[in-house]
């Protein structure tokens, strides 16, 4: 990546004006995670002469790299402009979806979750995993929790998934189903911190596991958790 990343650099000196370049670039910065970088190329690549679905992909992903810099507003004017380019991107169609969410705009992420099934009746985990994040904020656990279910259907390695179905059988006191679900989480990763707090949590208040839950909480604390510290001061000695 290294290399094709000095290839392009180089390509753009002998052509400062080659818009294509500066799209590829900004993708292979975004792929690296260096987010600001490929929003710098992405906006001289939009800023240029390129193809109309180039351009789509290029508002598409630099409203990604926004998303990962919490910049979701900013990421939904991306999504926008995206299918102002290309209506039939279903990536910018699902991923505006998931900003809409952040933005506590759940009434429009549902209609551009239904518009994305409307395009593809073939839906993916991330589709029932956003519908059951808009369910869940209308109180529709039931059909949260069954959205869910399809997506680890979809995707049975998606620790996400498991967690958050996990924290929705958590707050409905279903803490078998959730223990359930932080244990396959913490199987299939057992570097998230996340699943160790929470599994810490159903542990403490629902299975009378003091001592596994204060592994738990010492583990989540040494993989970044912060809030955890506050519960083992509370709960471990």
């Amino acid at each position: 990546c290294k290399g094709a990343l000095s290839d392009i650099s180089t390509a753009l000196k002998l052509d400062p004006n080659f818009g294509y370049a500066y799209f590829v670039r900004g993708k292979a910065k975004n792929s690296e995670k260096k987010y600001k970088e490929s929003i710098a190329d992405f906006n001289t690549a939009i800023s240029m002469q390129i193809e109309s679905e180039v351009k789509s992909e290029a508002y598409r992903l630099r409203g990604s790299s926004k998303m990962e810099l919490k910049n979701f507003k900013g990421a939904q004017e991306d999504y926008t402009m995206s299918l102002n380019c290309d209506s039939t991107n279903e990536n910018a169609l699902i991923n505006r979806a998931l900003a809409r969410f952040y933005t506590n705009n759940y009434q429009e992420a549902m209609k551009d979750i239904n518009k994305f099934r409307a395009l593809n009746k073939d839906s993916s985990g991330l589709f029932y995993s956003i519908r059951a994040q808009i369910r869940l904020s209308g109180n529709d656990i039931d059909g949260g929790l069954k959205d869910l279910e399809r997506a680890i259907g979809q995707d049975s390695t998606n620790i996400d998934y498991y967690v958050l179905k996990g924290v929705m059988e958590y707050n409905e006191d279903n803490s078998f189903q959730a223990l359930k679900d932080f244990d396959k989480a913490v199987a299939l990763k057992p570097d998230n911190g996340l699943a160790y707090y929470y599994r810490a949590l159903v542990k403490l208040g629902r299975q009378n596991d003091p001592i596994g839950a204060c592994e738990d909480i010492s583990t989540a604390l040494r993989l970044g958790i912060g809030e955890a510290k506050k519960v083992q001061k509370q709960f471990c000695k």
